[in-house]
C-alpha cells in the first residue's frame, strides 16, 4: 500500500468516526444538559432561564446552552465536570430533601458516565 492510499483511508476513517460522535455523544450531553437545566430550575427553583443556568452552572457566556442546542455539539470535558460540581455544592445547601439528594447524585452519576465515555473514545 502506498503513502497516498493510506492517508486516503485514514481521512475516510475520520470522517466516519466524526460523524458517529456527532449522531452519539452531542445527543446524549445535550439531553444530560437539559435535564440538569429542568432540575434546577423546576425541582430547585434557583434560576429563571438558560441564560443563568449557562453562566452560574456552566461557567459559560449566557448564550453557551443555546449554541449547544442550535448546532448539536457536545461541550467540552471542562464544562461538564464543572457542572458536575456546582451540582455536588447544591447537596450542602440547608434543609434540602434527601430524594432531592438523591436526584443530584444520579445527575452527577450520569455527567460523570459522559464524561468517562468521552475520554474512552
Amino acid at each position: 500500500m502506498n503513502v497516498m492510499e493510506n492517508i486516503e483511508k485514514e481521512n475516510q476513517l475520520r470522517k466516519m468516526r466524526q460523524y458517529v460522535n456527532q449522531l452519539t455523544l452531542p445527543e446524549k450531553v445535550i439531553t444530560f444538559l437539559k435535564e440538569c437545566y429542568d432540575f434546577v430550575k423546576k425541582d430547585m427553583g434557583l434560576i429563571d432561564n438558560r441564560y443563568q443556568f449557562s453562566e452560574q452552572f456552566l461557567n459559560s457566556n449566557k448564550f453557551y446552552l443555546g449554541k449547544l442546542v442550535c448546532e448539536n455539539k457536545a461541550p467540552s470535558l471542562s464544562c461538564i465536570s464543572t457542572l458536575i460540581q456546582n451540582l455536588a455544592i447544591l447537596k450542602d445547601l440547608p434543609n434540602i430533601d434527601t430524594s432531592i439528594i438523591e436526584k443530584i447524585d444520579d445527575l452527577i452519576a450520569e455527567g460523570q458516565q459522559l464524561i468517562n465515555q468521552k475520554l474512552l473514545r
